[in-house]
């Protein structure tokens, strides 16, 4: 059997050479930390560390990852949750803080494992909706919902072809694909492409605003007045994006990150 301290130091001794030791060491201790049963078996520690070799995001080897000051369970049908995602989400905590009640209701399109969804539920008690057109990442969600004690509504849902839900919400949230598949070369790193779902990275066609523009023309059939629509943005396509919620003639509002890269954007109905 297996302890944390020894298997960080299997680690490290496994990956220097190719990672580096700073990275070996970033990889192990999210490792130790993440997973929930120690001691673990020595066969068990060796699989695992041929995966990150291979270049498997340790968060898929463990099946966790954290969010905004929660543990979600995640696989290879769900993105894995990014930091700058949980600006995003403080973005709306500190918007609705002093004024939410449990009547408002937040949509999440293409809700994934539900790390944004569910974070802004249970930090104010709303009511909250997710969608996603893999019913995979739904089954994700859903333990996660569970795990953190929401009572969330989810739809396995095709949004380019279809109106989502029927009833009027407060706030929608969506941090859609945007990436053209003839452009990830340099843009996306390798265990990025190969491992996470191309389904919530990539669009199909040469048009990477598709999903905002739908995302828009729906918002205006189910936000109430005086909704919301948040977006989690790329700063590549800042411009068109700006240019394209011009042409709607809407209140809005972009945001920074911590980085200093166009990553948000809020829309005022």
């Amino acid at each position: 059997m297996i302890n944390r301290a020894k298997a960080l130091n299997h680690i490290k001794s496994a990956l220097v050479d190719s990672v580096g030791l700073r990275e070996a060491e970033n990889i192990g201790k999210y490792y130790v930390d993440s997973k929930v049963e120690w001691p673990i078996m020595e066969q068990q520690l060796l699989s695992d560390i041929e995966k990150m070799a291979d270049g498997v995001p340790v968060q898929y080897i463990t099946s966790n990852s954290f969010f905004y000051g929660k543990r979600f369970m995640v696989n290879e049908h769900v993105l894995i949750p990014r930091p700058e995602t949980e600006e995003l989400v403080h973005f709306i905590i500190q918007d609705y803080k002093s004024s939410a009640h449990p009547d408002l209701t937040i949509l999440d399109i293409g809700v994934g494992s539900g790390c944004i969804l569910l974070s802004v539920v249970s930090e104010l008690g709303i009511k909250g909706i997710g969608i996603d057109v893999s019913p995979e990442a739904l089954s994700v969600c859903q333990v996660n919902a569970h795990a953190l004690e929401c009572n969330v509504d989810l739809y396995c849902n095709n949004i380019l072809v279809e109106l989502p839900i029927k009833q009027p919400v407060d706030i929608i949230v969506s941090n859609p694909p945007y990436i053209l598949k003839s452009e990830k070369q340099g843009r996306v790193q390798d265990s990025v492409d190969r491992y996470e779902p191309s389904i919530a990275l990539y669009v199909e066609n040469n048009d990477p605003l598709i999903f905002y523009k739908r995302i828009i023309e729906l918002s205006e059939e189910m936000l109430v007045d005086g909704g919301h629509l948040y977006f989690e943005t790329s700063d590549l396509f800042h411009d068109e994006l700006r240019e394209l919620v011009d042409s709607t003639e809407k209140e809005y509002e972009f945001k920074k990150d911590l980085q200093g890269n166009w990553r948000m954007l809020k829309i005022y109905y």
